[in-house]
């Protein structure tokens, strides 16, 4: 309280269970101050928590008596507490909702709200919404015996999940068509497709329909995700060797005469070719002689 006498011997602090002052009621005298305006306090130590006292304090002197009493100051004595609220692991997002504690020094139960970040909690289970970094704040506030206690924050960071698309493969015959290369996915996590992805990728490859037997590359770029990194797998499209038969001409003769000659016929050409096509021709021959 402030000193708003000049004169005083000393001061009369009483506390009651109260407002009346007629209940426990207890005096305590303090000495004059130094001067006017001067700040006064007291520290009562047979306060029990949880309780309401009623506190009012007048000036006393053997000149002037006494004054009136102050106004009446209500106090409700509660005990100070803390929460221990330790730090929280960084995650990568799948991860399964998981569980995070925190105690209060008076063994009051501690609640979370999410401050900022994806992210949600329902009572103490945190549950993942996306990338970035996540602040959980611990509160406990309080109740009849103790305080609120100052609120605790702690933050994490959720990573990205790896996510692996690699381009369809393929076999096909020389002649055939190349089939359409496709994605094909490892790695989506909480049920999410590739209907979740920012862009789709784009797959291709280097065989073209017609063209000449042998392997190639498949390939997918260009995919982006808000919660994903992402790597590519490459296939292979195998354009496989047509199958040609090749058979010698037939032919009969009379005895003494020449033997015909043998000539290829061929079956089994694709994509318009003809013997042209052919690297060597055949050689066909007959063991029948003149």
């Amino acid at each position: 309280f402030t000193d708003n006498s000049l004169s005083e011997d000393g001061f009369t602090l009483q506390r009651a269970d109260d407002i009346n002052f007629t209940t426990n009621v207890t005096s305590t005298i303090l000495p004059a101050q130094a001067g006017y305006g001067t700040t006064v306090a007291s520290l009562d130590t047979t306060a029990v928590p949880g309780q309401t006292y009623y506190y009012r304090v007048n000036a006393f002197s053997t000149q002037n008596g006494t004054s009136p009493w102050s106004n009446t100051a209500t106090v409700v004595y509660k005990l100070a507490q803390t929460i221990t609220f330790g730090p929280l692991a960084n995650v990568t997002y799948g991860v399964a909702p998981f569980a995070i504690t925190a105690t209060s020094s008076s063994g009051l139960p501690v609640t979370f709200t999410v401050v900022s970040g994806p992210a949600t909690v329902l009572g103490n289970t945190v549950t993942i919404t996306g990338v970035g970094t996540v602040t959980i704040q611990a509160d406990q506030v309080g109740n009849t015996l103790y305080l609120p206690a100052l609120p605790v924050q702690q933050s994490f960071t959720v990573s990205k999940a790896a996510l692996t698309i690699t381009a369809s493969s393929a076999t096909v015959t020389y002649g055939g068509t190349v089939p359409a290369i496709t994605p094909i996915y490892a790695g989506f996590v909480y049920g999410e497709t590739a209907a979740n992805l920012i862009t789709p990728p784009t797959c291709s490859t280097t065989a073209t329909t017609g063209g000449p037997a042998g392997t190639y590359p498949s390939s997918c770029s260009g995919a982006a995700a808000a919660n994903y990194t992402i790597s590519y797998v490459a296939g292979t499209v195998t354009i496989a060797k047509a199958t040609l038969t090749i058979t010698a001409s037939s032919g009969s003769m009379t005895y003494g005469a020449k033997a015909p000659t043998i000539t290829p016929s061929f079956a089994g050409f694709v994509n318009g070719d003809t013997s042209a096509v052919l690297t060597t021709p055949p050689t066909c021959t007959t063991t029948a002689t003149s």
